[in-house]
């Protein structure tokens, strides 16, 4: 998820708004969304213009949420005249098998131009594999999504389950390193200007406790490990190879370590909790968050909204997010949080320092008066009692703290948490990174994670 955009004009766009602008699918003439563009100004506040189209990009269908459910986060591409968006996913139409319109083609469960459907070589994309990384916030962040699709590739090799994404062999900088949105394992581009497997699979997920020193980090393939960053080696407390009765994960969250009380979404995309005993606990869920070890506040799979632990909640939300003092409910009309409200058009809710703040439809930063803030658009935050940090359109992180110190952390990152004592993310290569929440110094991960 690196820079916002490069125009495509041309035919590409004309068939992007007859073929998807008009379909019952998604996007239509009340809103932006999918419309041909120019530029960005044609797409309003909510939207860029990417590749001639107006939309977003995305690191999983979470995001892509507010176009009325039935977006999918779909990786692009690299088309010559579409350079900038290359290696990165941008909002789509879902579809079933023949649900697309003329000039456009099904492909890992979303409606794509027949001209993006075309390799770097010629080769036609084969049809993708079912599969979904749908991912949800823990720790008082939005969480990093996946997709719920399997991907295509230029072969008719389905892609693999829990991973999605679209394209063949497209070009790259040599010695670029990526995830791949098909297989969940590590790419390097080679000497030869083509992605190149490796063995390594990457992490996916990330959710803290409001402490900070409970980390649990989830894998392509459901495996995860939960541990304690530490300024040397890292505290491990909970893993898939050692707790054999937890099922393989999309994404989880440890309460407490000793004795581990968890929740999660199970790779087949159900909400799942040694301790939780709300009525949505065995339902499919799309996002939940921890109130409280005992308690959880989820999105099931057709946006309704289960917290137990709110006695005027709305029936249904767009995003929740947690922390052990409040709960804020994103929705249509703005956010609300412990009786307070934001008004307006948010793309994603995090709570900091018992409040709710939120990142508009751009990607500008909401919170009540009195709370230190990021100026400037962002593709997601994460914050605690006494910082908040982001990733810019760029991909690196900026945090500030309760005292206005500011902090920039250098590099490619796509899913970032945070808590007291410490923060981390996870890298655009799968590897997570984490920090002290205060002086910012890097703490050691278990390797390979």
């Amino acid at each position: 998820m690196m820079s916002r955009a490069r125009l495509y004009r041309g035919l590409l766009a004309v068939l992007l708004c007859f073929g998807a602008c008009s379909t019952e699918e998604g996007g239509g003439s009340e809103t932006n969304w999918l419309k041909a563009c120019d530029d960005t100004a044609d797409c309003g506040s909510k939207y860029s213009c990417l590749c001639g189209v107006c939309t977003r990009t995305c690191v999983g269908d979470d995001q892509c949420s507010t176009e009325g459910g039935k977006a999918m986060c779909a990786a692009q591409p690299s088309k010559s005249g579409c350079a900038s968006v290359a290696e990165q996913n941008v909002c789509l139409l879902a579809c079933t098998t023949d649900s697309c319109s003329a000039g456009f083609a099904c492909v890992g469960g979303a409606c794509v131009p027949n001209d993006w459907n075309q390799d770097s070589s010629g080769g036609s994309a084969g049809n993708g594999g079912a599969g979904g990384l749908a991912d949800a916030g823990g720790g008082g962040v939005s969480g990093l999504g996946g997709t719920s699709a399997g991907g295509a590739g230029g072969s008719s090799e389905p892609a693999a389950a829990g991973m999605a994404g679209l394209g063949g062999s497209e070009p790259c900088t040599p010695s670029t390193v990526r995830c791949s949105v098909q297989t969940g394992r590590r790419e390097v581009c080679t000497a030869s200007g083509t992605f190149e497997a490796t063995d390594y699979v990457c992490t996916t997920s990330l959710t803290m406790n409001g402490n900070g020193d409970l980390t649990c980090a989830v894998k392509a393939d459901g495996r995860f490990l939960c541990f304690h960053p530490e300024s040397t080696d890292a505290k491990l407390l909970f893993s898939s190879d050692t707790a054999t009765d937890v099922p393989r994960m999309k994404q989880l969250q440890l309460a407490t370590a000793a004795p581990p009380r968890w929740t999660g979404i199970t790779f087949d995309g159900v909400l799942a909790s040694n301790t939780v005993t709300a009525a949505c606990v065995g339902q499919p869920a799309q996002a939940f968050d921890l109130y409280s070890p005992e308690d959880a506040c989820a999105l099931t799979s057709s946006g309704e909204l289960c917290c137990e632990v709110l006695t005027d909640s709305p029936s249904s939300a767009l995003d929740v997010s947690a922390s052990r003092s409040a709960v804020c409910v994103l929705n249509p009309s703005g956010i609300q949080c412990n009786g307070s409200a934001l008004a307006g058009e948010f793309a994603q809710v995090f709570t900091y320092a018992s409040m709710g703040c939120g990142l508009t439809a751009d990607g500008s930063m909401q919170c009540p008066p009195g709370l230190p803030t990021l100026s400037g658009n962002f593709l997601e935050a994460a914050a605690a009692n006494q910082h908040v940090c982001a990733i810019t359109l760029g991909g690196e992180i900026r945090c500030v703290t309760s005292d206005e110190e500011s902090q920039v952390l250098t590099g490619t990152y796509t899913h970032i948490a945070a808590g007291d004592l410490a923060s981390c993310a996870i890298r655009s290569d799968g590897t997570t990174r984490c920090w002290d929440g205060m002086t910012f110094a890097d703490l050691a991960v278990p390797a390979d994670w």
